[in-house]
This record gives structure tokens, C-alpha cells and sequence, in this order.
């Protein structure tokens, strides 16, 4: 997290840091919380004069002509509907402090005059010279309410939720509200605008949601969404300062987009200038108190504070979750700069594809062309974006471009993401590295489990399970498993006909727990169920082991020490395994003794074969080849994982210690060198190749990643062998590349007929001829230098 030494990026260019719900579209998907903010009243007492004028206009007008009575009668019922909308705010923020019992009284007030606005219109008096002013008084006093109504809902942004939700479900007094104020949907008297929300039945409709299956991207704004809203410190300073509740607002609104905030955020001014801070004084004595001077500098610090915890822990759950579902992720913010240029985004800029910032842009939201930029970033059309934004008046220019559009609500982040939540179709919450959502075909039925689990692990009775599916493992499905602060692996057969001995998850879990009590870093294992009744096949639970996952054996973004470090430890940990006797272990019947290689190909070549779906020649020659090359010196037979490398290693989050061996599916008893030479497939891989990745043409000794040569001599020296080289290596690179491209072969196939774990397989298909074709290159033996001798 980037330290926040200057100014973070705040959400002010809406009018008002004070807030109203309007919205009484029902659909089947949540509908969008559009807003309009609303300016507080002054005092108590001041709308208390202003409801007592509005009752003394009344009683003229009771003796107006019948057309006036007819317009007061309209206006009276208008009234009594918003007074009750803010009565129910009143009572729903009981505990707001000083501002919501001002808006409370002041809503009475505006109630008492709204009912002798309605008696007098029962009169039918021929008077008619007061009839204007009669009226004005009367709009004046609805404004009042409907003011005071949303001074009580910016006071407790929960219960101004609880009665924005009330008004929207019934429509009635929000349509009061709005036909009894006039003024509230376009501007103030007082010459503050307040952004016009669409309503329900005003023919300006917000845009549909995306279908998940056209979703394309989210945009996140930052202030108030990404991070903490910074309206309450603002609030909160208001009230130290002794300065009238809504005056920064104002006062940043009025001031327009000539005023030191808009060009602020246009990045015409910077955060440190001094040019800045007394333009904001200025602005602010105009537009906001004459009595208290606020210059710039005091309002950036105190939305620097209020956003300085960094990104919300739920939001930044939600981003990680849309980009494992490969959903783009962008930033449209309202941004600053400081003297030197500078911005600051306290997130991982690798979270987001695409980041639009005001101040580098020349453009500011509401302006239409800061949605434009973002879209023409992330190559998509309005209708395949939705937008995350904290102010109302944003949200309706983005709806105006045909974006769909969700206000978040500073009390109720939670609340907006859950609309989300409803479009995308799948969790934004649980996020595990490595994960997706366990969803369709690879979704797991969770009564049975959470039953079984309930009874067989000390887990919470109450609490739901977070099921997660692992990107990684081609082969049996794993998942995640969450029960509150308790964390799971679950590993499963695949559906459907399975090739004969293959994934066989019982055999995994037998020597695993064998292992784990030899020191071998491995999952420690609770549970095998082969019960097919519970999740559809056959699976076993083990303990989740938190730590870092790597792919590339380039480990990018390490230093050189850093990668030596690793491959040191991987070099440690799959000697240790080769180290445990299985006569000692109790393993001598986890698989037959000797002729191990001869097995192996004659297996392979076999299922090869059952899984062909073209003719690959390079697979003919080796199937060929191999066995008549067969080593002739037999190897003392050891334990073999079958599948180790990198990406199937957790390595400790503070050290290159290896904490966890995985997937071990193919593990059986066999010839040692055939996993370091599978182990050591990626220095005969090209760097470009996908899904793959290798070291062939990287300069390792600059990386810090030893020479094949000089990896096989730490794996001797480690062993405690004699020697510091393996015999017939070639023959071992050439069968270990045959026997990958009869896995992977088997892969694509289960991918083409729906099978397959992962979403990668059936590109599997198209490494298949390439491994054959390395396996048959490195049949014939290179020059080897010596290795060099080194220290472990």
C-alpha cells in the first residue's frame, strides 16, 4: 500500500455532500440507486419562520379565486405526502445528533403549514390579488420540507437508505415530493443546482443491466467507492469549523466549472499550489460562509485523512473476483496532481486494465467525454460496461450514454455490490488467489457436503461454505473450501468415463498421508469420501496451505539471490521425497518393484492411444523408439511424484521454502531420475511457448537460476549420491516429453467432450506434436560442459 503523503482523490465535483434516495423502478435485477443531493436547512428556527410565513401565505390564499384554491388543494396534498416521507426519515435516524433533530422539527413545521395550507383551500373566496404570492409562499413551504427531509436523510445515510427504499416501493411520495418542491429535481432558489435523477414515468428510463454473457467490464470510481467516501469528514469539519451544514457543497457547486475544485481535478491547479488554496478561500466565501475562512489546503487534508485506509477490504474482494471470471476491471476518477505532476492511486495498478484520471485527461466527470475516454480505453460499447460511482449526478450522465449505471451509497457499499453481484451471476466475495467461482458443470451440490464436513471437521454449524474452484490442476477438479476462519482443499475424480487406474484420488490421498508423516512437505489429509452421493464422485479434504504459487520458471519480478533461493528449495524438497525408503514408509505395495521405465512407456503408449484423435507422427517414432533405448542399469526404486514442477510447489509467503507438494495423481514407485528429468523438462523449453513457459535462451546465470548441469549436481548432492550426474539423461528428457504429450493428449480429448477440468484444455490440443517433436530432438545426446561445483 502506497503511503499516502499527498492527496488522495476525492468525489466532490456533485453539488452536495448530503444525500436523498430517488428511485421506484422494480425489476427482476436490483435496480440502480440513482440520487439527488439535497442541501440542509440553516437552523431549527429558521424553518420554523419560514413554515409559520408559509401558513400566514396560506390563510390569504384561503380567500383566493377557485383556480388558486384548485392549485393549492394540489400542492397541500403534495405536501402532507412529503412531510410524511420526512417523518419517516425522522424516525428512522433517531440518533443522528443535531442535524437530524433540526430536520425533524423543521419537517413538522413544514407539516403544520402544509395542513393549514389544506384547511384554507376549502375556502372559495373571491380574492385574487394575493394569489401569486399566496402560491410562492406556498411552494416555499413545501421546499421546505422537502429540504428538511433531506437534511435528515444526509444525517443517517442508513435511515435516508431505509426511506429512500419505502419511497420507491410505493412511488406516492416521492411523486409528491417532487411535484410539491418543483425546484428539488432542477435547483434551489438560492441558485444551487441539484442534478434532475430520471424517475419513474418521466420517459427518461436508466439503461437495462448487461447480461452476464455481454458483460465485458466494471467500472469502479475511486473516492467513495474503490475507497472511504469522504462527505462525513467533510460533514464532520463543517461542524467544527462552526460553518452551516451543506456550505462546502454549495460553495464548490455554485462556483462551477471556473471554480478551484473543477479546475483542480482538470489538473489547471495542483494540490500543493498556493494559487489553489486561496482560489478555494475565495470560492468558498462567495458561495459558502462569509464568516469562516476554509482555504484549500484544510479541505484537501481532511479528504486526504478520510480515504487514508486504503481500498475498501469488499471492493477490492469484488475486483479480484471480476477479474478471475475474466471480466476487465477500470478506474474512472475524478483525480488531483501535485506540484510535480503526480497522482495517487493507493491500489495495484495491475488490478485494473484501464485507469482515466482527470487531472491527466483535461476532463471531469459529469462530462459526457470522461465516459467516452474510458470506454474508447477499454475498446467496449456502453452497453457492455457498468459503472460504480458514489454521486448521483455521475451516475445520471453515465445512464444518458447508455451505461448501466449503480450508485453506491457511502453506509452502503455492501448494498451496491450485491446489484452487481446480480449481474454479473456469480460471487463477489470469498476471493482466493488461483481461484474462480465453482459455477455450471464445476459447480459442487453443497447439502450433502456441508453435512459430511459438519460431522468430520471441527467447522462452524451455522456458517455457509465458500466453495472456489482452482484454475490450476488440469486434471482432478480441486476446490476451495472456506468455513469462516477454517480453510479446505477438496480434490475430485472428473465426471463421466474415466480412463482405466487414471485419477485416482484414493491412491493420492494413501501416500500423502504416509508422507506427511515423514516430513515431506505436503498437505496434511483429513478425509476421503468415496461416497459418489455427496459431490458426484469420489474425493478426499485436506488441509489448505497458504502460500505463494508460481508459474514461470523465469520467476519474474524476483531477484537473482531470490531465484537461486528457490530453486535451491525445490531442489531440497523433491531430494527429501526420493530419500524416504518405501519399505520403511509402508509403501512397498503403493507400486511394483523394478522394470519401472519399461512400464511407463508401454502405459503411456497405451493410453496415448485410447485418448488419439489425429495422427501425430513424432508419437509414432517415439512410441517406436523408446523401448528399445530402455536403460540397461536399474536405479534403486524410490517414491515418485509423476507430475513435479513448479507450479505444482506452494512456496512459504516469507521464505524460498517449499511448504507444499501437490497434485501428486501420477505418484507411484518407480526410477527416481524419471521425475528430476521431468523436473528439468523446462531448460529444453522455449521461453514463448504458451502454457508452458521454459528457460531455453533466457541467460540464466543473470537471472540467478543455475544450469541444468549445475541443478542435477545439487540434486546428487542432496541425495548423497556419489556421483554428480545422471546416466542415459537423454533417454529420460525423451520419455519424460513423450509422457506429457500422452497426458496432455488425454486432456484434450476429455476437453472436447466436455469433460475437462479446466478451461484451458482444449487448448491443449496444439502443445500435443510440440513435446512429441522436442521428445524426439533430445533422443540424441549434446556436449555437456562439466558442472560446476557450488555450495548449497
Amino acid at each position: 500500500m502506497l503511503r499516502l503523503s499527498t492527496i488522495i482523490s476525492s468525489r466532490m465535483s456533485c453539488s452536495r455532500p448530503l444525500i436523498a434516495a430517488s428511485n421506484s423502478k422494480a425489476s427482476a435485477v436490483p435496480a440502480v440507486r440513482l440520487t439527488v443531493q439535497a442541501m440542509r436547512p440553516a437552523s431549527k428556527k429558521a424553518s420554523s419562520k419560514k413554515a409559520a410565513a408559509a401558513a400566514a401565505a396560506d390563510q390569504s390564499a384561503a380567500n383566493s379565486s377557485p383556480s388558486s384554491s384548485a392549485a393549492s388543494k394540489s400542492t397541500g396534498a403534495a405536501s402532507k405526502s412529503a412531510s410524511a416521507a420526512s417523518k419517516s426519515t425522522g424516525a428512522a435516524s433517531k440518533s443522528t445528533g443535531t442535524a437530524s433533530k433540526s430536520a425533524s422539527a423543521a419537517s413538522k413545521s413544514a407539516s403544520a403549514a402544509s395542513k393549514s395550507t389544506g384547511a384554507a383551500s376549502k375556502s372559495t373566496g373571491a380574492a385574487s390579488k394575493s394569489t401569486g404570492a399566496a402560491s410562492k409562499s406556498t411552494a416555499a413551504a413545501a421546499a421546505t420540507a422537502a429540504a428538511a427531509a433531506a437534511a435528515a436523510t444526509a444525517a443517517a445515510d442508513v435511515a435516508a437508505v431505509a426511506a429512500a427504499a419505502a419511497t420507491s416501493s410505493s412511488g406516492t411520495a416521492a411523486a409528491a415530493s417532487r411535484a410539491a418542491t418543483g425546484a428539488a429535481a432542477s435547483g434551489h432558489g438560492d441558485g444551487t443546482t441539484v442534478a434532475k435523477i430520471p424517475a419513474a414515468g418521466d420517459g427518461a428510463e436508466p439503461p437495462p443491466p448487461p447480461s452476464p454473457e455481454q458483460l465485458r467490464a466494471v467500472i469502479f470510481d475511486l473516492g467513495g467507492v474503490l475507497l472511504p467516501s469522504p462527505f462525513p469528514a467533510l460533514q464532520e469539519l463543517e461542524l467544527k469549523m462552526g460553518i452551516p451544514p451543506g456550505s462546502i457543497g454549495r460553495a464548490i457547486s455554485i462556483s462551477g466549472k471556473d471554480g478551484a475544485f473543477a479546475r483542480l481535478e482538470r489538473g489547471e491547479l495542483s494540490t500543493n499550489d498556493k494559487e489553489f488554496s486561496d482560489a478555494f478561500a475565495r470560492d468558498f466565501a462567495k458561495y459558502g460562509s462569509k464568516d469562516v475562512r476554509l482555504d484549500g489546503f484544510c479541505f484537501l487534508r481532511t479528504i486526504n485523512e478520510s480515504m487514508s485506509s486504503g481500498v475498501l477490504p469488499a471492493v477490492l474482494d469484488a475486483v479480484k473476483c471480476l477479474r478471475a471470471e475474466g471480466i476487465r476491471t477500470a478506474v474512472l476518477t475524478n483525480n488531483f496532481k501535485t506540484s510535480g505532476g503526480e497522482t495517487v492511486l493507493p491500489f495495484d495498478p495491475a488490478l485494473f486494465d484501464v485507469v482515466v484520471e482527470s487531472c491527466k485527461e483535461g476532463v471531469r466527470k459529469p462530462d459526457p467525454q470522461a465516459y467516452k475516454l474510458v470506454l474508447g480505453k477499454l475498446g467496449l460499447e456502453p452497453s457492455e460496461v457498468v459503472f460504480l460511482d458514489d454521486i448521483g449526478s455521475n451516475c445520471k450522465a453515465a445512464a444518458q450514454l447508455g451505461i448501466h449505471s449503480i450508485r453506491v451509497p457511502s453506509t452502503r457499499v455492501q448494498a451496491a455490490l450485491q446489484q452487481l453481484e446480480a449481474i454479473v451471476g456469480f460471487p463477489l466475495s470469498g476471493y482466493v488467489a488461483g481461484t474462480k467461482a465453482a459455477r455450471g458443470k464445476h459447480a459442487l451440490p453443497t447439502e450433502a457436503l456441508t453435512d459430511l464436513l459438519r460431522k468430520s471437521l471441527p467447522i462452524s454449524q451455522r456458517m455457509p461454505l465458500n466453495i472456489r474452484k482452482f484454475s490450476h490442476g488440469q486434471s482432478n477438479p480441486t476446490y476451495f473450501v472456506g468455513v469462516g476462519a477454517k480453510k479446505y482443499v477438496l480434490r475430485k475424480k472428473p465426471p463421466g468415463k474415466l480412463l482405466p487406474s487414471a485419477h485416482a484420488v484414493e491412491r493420492e490421498y494413501q501416500v500423502t498421508e504416509t508422507l506427511y508423516k515423514f516430513g515431506v512437505p505436503v498437505a496434511k489429509p483429513l478425509l476421503m469420501c468415496e461416497d459418489a452421493s455427496v459431490v458426484g464422485t469420489t474425493f478426499y479434504i485436506m488441509q489448505h496451505v497458504d502460500g505463494r504459487l508460481f508459474k514461470d520458471p523465469r520467476l519474474p519480478g524476483m531477484t537473482p539471490k531470490e531465484r537461486t533461493d528457490i530453486y535451491k528449495s525445490m531442489c531440497d524438497a523433491l531430494a527429501r521425497l526420493h530419500n524416504v525408503i518405501p519399505a520403511d514408509a509402508g509403501l512397498v505395495s503403493y507400486g511394483k518393484e523394478g522394470q519401472y521405465l519399461e512400464r511407463q512407456v508401454k502405459r503411456w503408449s497405451a493410453q496415448y492411444r485410447s485418448s488419439e484423435t489425429h495422427s501425430i507422427e513424432a508419437m509414432d517414432h517415439l512410441i517406436n523408439w523408446l523401448p528399445k533405448n530402455l536403460p540397461t542399469n536399474e536405479v534403486p526404486t524410490r517414491i515418485v511424484h509423476g507430475d513435479f514442477r513448479l507450479d505444482n510447489l506452494i512456496l512459504a509467503h516469507d521464505s524460498p521454502k517449499v511448504s507444499a507438494i501437490l497434485d501428486w495423481e501420477l505418484s507411484t514407485l518407480g526410477d527416481p531420475y524419471s521425475d528430476l528429468a521431468y523436473h528439468c523438462m523446462p531448460y529444453h523449453v522455449d521461453t514463448n511457448i504458451p502454457m508452458l513457459g521454459g528457460l531455453e535462451g533466457a541467460h540464466l546465470s543473470s537471472l540467478g537460476i543455475p544450469s541444468e548441469e549445475e541443478y542435477i549436481a545439487w540434486y546428487c548432492q542432496h541425495r548423497g549420491l556419489k556421483h554428480d550426474s545422471v546416466p542415459h539423461w537423454n533417454f529420460y528428457l525423451a520419455f519424460s516429453f513423450f509422457r506429457i504429450a500422452a497426458i496432455v493428449q488425454g486432456v484434450y480429448k476429455r476437453a472436447l467432450s466436455g469433460q475437462g477440468s479446466s478451461d484451458n484444455g482444449k487448448m491443449a490440443g496444439v502443445l500435443v506434436e510440440y513435446m512429441a517433436q522436442r521428445g524426439l530432438q533430445l533422443r540424441t545426446p549434446k556436449p555437456r560442459s562439466p558442472a560446476k561445483k557450488s555450495k548449497l
